[in-house]
């Protein structure tokens, strides 16, 4: 989409980062809005568009993530990360398949992990 286009646009040609569209029409709908409602200022908008798309389009799946360590080198520090799915209760993710074995194989690492078990 082109700068001058994000400006004016209706929901049906709005692009978005493949992540998006394939939960499907109310979050494509719901991404939409994030861009036209609350931004006033067209250049804001554009900003946010691309900023954003870029940001979510290099994302994995939750599915790749969760259940997985991934080791990090960073300011001189070693770090295991763990990603967890949200925590809000809001999203069914973690109580259903495959995000309920997954959860649980996160939360092993976890409570495996020698920095955990060092903790006392």
């Amino acid at each position: 989409m082109t700068e001058t286009a994000l400006g004016l646009v209706k929901a049906g040609s709005f692009q978005v980062p493949a992540l998006i569209a394939d939960i499907g029409p109310e979050a494509t709908k719901r991404y939409f809005e994030f861009f036209t409602v609350p931004i006033r200022n067209k250049n804001t908008r554009i900003a946010y568009y691309h900023a954003i798309g870029q940001f979510l389009d290099e994302l994995p799946m939750l599915t790749d993530l969760v259940g997985q360590m991934m080791h990090l080198e960073k300011f001189g520090f070693h770090l295991d990360l763990v990603p967890l799915p949200h925590p809000s209760g809001a999203s069914p993710w973690p109580r259903i398949e495959p995000g309920k074995t997954l959860t649980k194989k996160a939360l092993a690492l976890i409570k495996n992990h020698p920095a955990w078990i060092s903790r006392v």
